[in-house]
């Protein structure tokens, strides 16, 4: 064989080998595409719709999966989102062969800023959806149209449509299973378990008064579980005019059993007591869900010690208070008014010192008596408030 000849197989064969190899990644990347809508990018993360499957296959539901990929501290909501937010909101009404989806919610995470507390999730997570067709022998035209709020220091409310085809046959696994599968794993379970379970949920004691039409009081949460508890939480779902807040949490002594006191106001005609509420609670990567009706209880129990804080400490505090104040900011311009007001008394008699230092202490109480008067008989009237909430008023600030 010459070297001519040799030269002309090598190089035959490269090219084969390179159209061979640049097919294999095409045919890749398209059934990528195939399983997969495209990423809807922006500042705040990306999301996309994703299959479980290349097709439909031999039954009428296919898994997918609403894929969220979020940047650094930005987060989106769980279906209840606590203070504030709202959750991610889905229409399917464009999609053709479409009969119905059921939308599931991995076990959420609580966030706590500035008191306020919101339920969701950050970084990834992918939403398990089933969706039914109606004729599998036909191909499926999912469109989604998609409404969801994204926070970090500011709240940016988003829409995007995502699109995603599939054919009537191919039922074969993508590279997408296992992570729709994971976060399945992560939905909480319907009902009590063997490792999880709710054992009682009632009130703990009489609700009281704040406002009007606003009362507060606490639900008793009991649960047990059969490994001992790593870092236990419940969110509770319930009427729209009932707000849930951080639960106080008390293991036992085996870490294998729990007591949330959970703070809840009600508002309006809401009454929790004797009312279902929905429950899901989280330890670690194991979860629950279950409806319970709250039963009426006992209050909660008060330490029977306490510590006791004389009337000489309590002018003690008040004493250094007052001297720290001289020296904020906006009291130093004062303090030259203070000193004026001492070198005009400088040849003055004892009795007229004391006497003017007198007048000017009854006229400091006397004002703060007048003022507290007015706020009491404020509030009395029904009325939300409070030393400070005058400067949120913009005729006050005006005046000042």
């Amino acid at each position: 064989m010459t070297f001519n000849s040799v030269r002309y197989t090598a190089l035959t064969i490269a090219a084969l080998s390179f159209y061979l190899g640049l097919a294999i990644c095409n045919f890749g990347t398209a059934q990528t595409e195939v399983s997969a809508s495209k990423w809807f990018e922006n500042k705040q993360g990306k999301v996309r719709l994703i299959s479980a499957t290349r097709g439909i296959g031999n039954g009428k539901n296919i898994q997918l999966g609403l894929q969220f990929k979020l940047k650094d501290n930005w987060k989106i909501y769980w279906r209840t989102p606590g203070d504030a937010g709202y959750p991610p909101q889905l229409d399917w009404k464009n999609s053709s062969n479409l009969k119905q989806t059921l939308f599931t919610w991995p076990a959420p995470t609580r966030f706590q800023v500035l008191g306020f507390q919101t339920i969701g999730y950050k970084k990834e997570v992918v939403f398990p959806i089933v969706a039914t067709v109606n004729n599998p022998e036909r191909s499926v035209q999912l469109r989604l149209a998609l409404n969801y709020l994204t926070c970090d220091d500011i709240c940016i409310p988003i829409k995007t449509n995502l699109a995603l085809n599939l054919p009537s046959d191919n039922g074969t696994p993508t590279e997408y299973l296992d992570l729709i599968r994971d976060f399945a794993s992560r939905v909480p379970h319907e009902g009590s378990n063997d490792s999880l379970k709710i054992l009682q949920v009632e009130t703990a004691g009489e609700f009281k008064t704040i406002d009007k039409n606003v009362r507060k009081g606490f639900i008793r949460l009991v649960i047990e579980s059969a490994l001992p508890l790593i870092n236990p939480d419940v969110f509770v779902e319930g009427p729209e005019l009932a707000i849930f807040s951080l639960p106080q949490i008390k293991l036992g002594d085996d870490g294998k059993k729990a007591v949330m006191a959970i703070p809840v106001s009600e508002e309006g005609g809401t009454k929790i007591e004797h009312t279902s509420l929905r429950f899901t609670i989280t330890d670690g990567q194991r979860s629950i869900t279950e409806n319970h009706l709250v039963s009426t209880g006992s209050p909660i129990s008060q330490p029977s010690s306490h510590v006791q804080i004389s009337l000489p400490f309590i002018l003690g505090l008040a004493l250094i208070g007052g001297i720290i104040l001289n020296l904020m900011p906006c009291v130093l311009p004062v303090l030259s008014i203070k000193i004026l007001s001492l070198v005009a008394h400088s040849g003055a008699t004892s009795t007229t010192i004391r006497m003017s230092f007198l007048a000017s202490s009854l006229g400091i109480l006397f004002s703060f008596l007048v003022i507290a008067t007015g706020l009491i008989i404020l509030k009395l009237t029904g009325s939300a408030v409070g030393w400070g909430i005058q400067f949120q008023e913009p005729w006050f600030i005006v005046s000042l």
